[in-house]
């Protein structure tokens, strides 16, 4: 089976919304994002801080231990270089069409599609 990538927001998402401080974590995150690097899913943080933001959210997600494989970066492998946009299977972005998500549902989300996804590479 292939690894299956999910690009995450960063503000608004992990975090509440304090640009350009770093806001409190949002419900159910940490749990969640634990979640999907122990299914295999591989997780790229996908952001809009650069420079000093940057370093400041990566020293952060360091500091309370939230796994990702990425940051701003598609994945080594992949075929490509990485451009602007982040190749993934889920985008999870407080800016989506629906808004966000609350992580208790993205987890019962991605659960369902991960099963549908080997139940038909199993086929």
């Amino acid at each position: 089976m292939r690894d299956y990538i999910a690009a995450v927001d960063f503000d608004g998402t992990i975090v509440e919304h304090r640009f350009p401080e770093i806001g409190p974590i949002m419900p159910g995150a940490k749990e969640t994002l634990q979640w999907m690097h122990d299914q295999g899913i591989k997780i790229i943080i996908w952001t809009c801080r650069d420079g000093k933001y940057l370093d400041e959210m990566t020293w952060w997600l360091a500091l309370e231990d939230i796994p990702y494989d990425e940051i701003n970066n598609n994945l080594p492998g992949l075929g490509f270089e990485t451009s602007r946009k982040i190749y993934a299977d889920w985008y999870i972005d407080d800016r989506s069409l629906l808004g966000f998500t609350p992580w208790c549902l993205v987890k019962l989300m991605l659960a369902n599609d991960l099963k549908r996804l080997k139940r038909r590479a199993a086929e």
